[in-house]
C-alpha cells in the first residue's frame, strides 16, 4: 500500500494514480478500512487475483515486457497470493507500506522534477515551465495510520530526500520498540547527508534497516546527473554508512543505480567503486549493486540511444551481471529518434541554466551533430 504526497491511497508508488477515482486519507473518506474495502480497491484486488490487466500498472507492465524485474514481481515473490485470498481485507493484513515523507530535497537530478524535489522548482521557473504545489504537498497523518497496520513487515520511505524530512524524523521516532522489532525499514538516499545520531540509535530497534545509496555515476558523472552534488561528499558519506553497518548488524547498505541515456556507457565504475569501499571499510553488507532501467520519462530510456551508438553500449554491459544483461536486451529494442531528439533538447536546456556540459562527462555524445 502507498499513500502519495496528496494523501491518496494507491497500491504502490509505481501505480498510475490518475487511473482510479481519488480516495484520500484526509477529507470525507478517512477510514483506512473503508478505503481498502471500497469498490475501487476490491475491483483492483479482484483483477490482481484473476491475473487480469490493470490500467494503473502500466509501468510494471513495461518493465516486465523488457525482461526486467518489476516492483510487482518483487512484491509477489515476497508476499505470494494465497489460495484463500478475499476481496475484503482488514488493515492489519497489510504487509508493505510506502511512505511519502514530502518533497524536500537538496538535489535536482536530471530524471526528477519539482513534484519530488523542492530544489528543482527554481530551475523549472528559469525554464519557463509551470508547477503548482496544490494538494500534492499535503502529507498524510502517518502516526495515526501506523497503529492500524499491526501486521506491517516493511516500510519504504519515499521522498524527496528522507534524511532531510522532518516528517520522516517524527514518524521514525514515534514507532514503538514493540512494533519496530517486526519491521524492516527501506531507504533510498542521495548520500549527500547522514541520518542524525538519534535516528541511527533508533535503527537498532528495528528488525532490519536497508539503506540504498542512489548513485548513478562515478565522480563527475554522478555530479552531472544528480546535480549539484559533490562526489567527495558522497564518497565520504558512503564510507560512513558502510562503517556503521559493521557496528549495527541489522543495518545493510547497498547501491541503487538508475540506468538511463546519461550513464549507459559508464555503469561498471560504480560497481568497482562500491566493491573497493566495502574492502576498505571491511563491510559485509548483504545488499549489493542493483540497477533498474529508467522507464519514465521515456525520452531518457536507454532503448532510444541512436543505433550507431548501441553496439558500444551493448559491448560495455557485463552479461555476467543479470541487471546489465537485461539492459543489453533493452538496448536491442527499436529506438525512436524523436525521443532521442527530445533528450538532446531537454539536456541542452538544463545545461544552459546550470552552466554544465553533457559532452564533458559523456564523450560518446560529443559527435552528435544535434548537440
Amino acid at each position: 500500500m502507498c499513500v502519495t504526497l496528496g494523501s491518496q491511497v494507491v497500491p504502490c508508488c509505481q501505480f498510475e494514480a490518475k487511473s482510479i477515482p481519488p480516495i484520500h486519507l484526509k477529507g470525507e473518506t478517512s477510514s483506512l478500512e473503508d478505503i481498502l474495502n471500497s469498490q475501487t480497491f476490491q475491483n483492483l484486488r479482484d483483477k490482481s487475483i484473476r491475473g487480469e490487466p490493470i490500467e494503473g500498472c502500466h509501468k510494471c507492465d513495461s518493465v516486465e515486457k523488457s525482461g526486467l524485474h518489476s516492483l510487482r514481481k518483487w512484491a509477489n515473490e515476497c508476499w505470494p497470493l494465497q489460495d484463500n485470498e478475499e476481496l475484503q481485507i482488514s488493515p492489519s493484513t497489510v504487509k508493505y507500506l510506502e511512505v511519502f515523507v514530502g518533497s524536500v530535497c537538496n538535489l535536482k537530478c536530471v530524471m526528477c522534477g519539482p513534484r519530488l524535489s523542492t530544489a528543482w522548482r527554481a530551475d523549472y521557473q528559469k525554464l519557463g515551465w509551470q508547477f503548482s504545489e496544490g494538494k500534492e504537498e499535503q502529507v498524510a497523518d502517518y502516526q495515526s495510520l501506523l497503529p492500524q497496520l499491526s501486521g506491517l513487515e516493511e516500510i519504504k520511505f519515499v521522498g524527496g530526500e528522507p534524511f532531510l524530512s522532518q516528517i520522516h524524523e517524527s514518524l521514525l521516532m514515534s514507532i514503538s520498540p514493540e512494533a519496530a522489532k517486526k519491521v524492516r525499514l527501506v531507504y533510498y538516499t542521495n548520500a549527500t547527508t547522514m541520518p542524525k545520531p538519534e535516528m541511527i540509535e533508533k535503527f537498532k530497534a528495528f528488525k532490519e534497516v536497508h539503506i540504498w545509496l542512489s548513485i548513478d555515476g562515478y565522480g563527475a558523472l554522478n555530479e552531472y546527473i544528480r546535480f549539484p552534488s559533490r562526489w567527495s561528499v558522497i564518497d565520504q558519506n558512503a564510507r560512513e554508512y558502510l562503517k556503521l553497518s559493521t557496528h549495527i548488524p541489522s543495518l545493510q547498505i547497498g547501491v541503487h543505480t538508475t540506468a538511463s541515456l546519461y550513464n549507459i556507457f559508464s555503469l561498471a565504475p560504480i560497481h568497482q567503486w562500491f566493491e573497493q569501499l566495502k574492502k576498505e571499510t571491511q563491510a559485509t553488507s548483504r545488499l549489493v549493486w542493483v540497477i533498474i532501467n529508467l522507464s519514465h520519462p521515456e525520452f531518457l530510456c536507454v532503448q532510444h540511444l541512436p543505433d550507431s551508438l548501441k553496439p558500444k553500449a551493448i559491448a560495455l554491459q557485463d552479461t555476467e551481471c543479470r541487471f546489465q544483461a537485461r539492459l543489453a536486451s533493452v538496448l536491442k529494442e527499436p529506438s525512436q529518434p524523436a525521443f532521442f531528439k527530445k533528450f538532446l533538447d531537454y539536456t541542452a536546456d538544463l545545461d544552459r541554466i546550470r552552466g554544465v556540459s553533457l559532452e564533458s562527462v559523456i564523450p560518446e555524445f560529443s559527435k552528435i551533430e544535434s548537440l
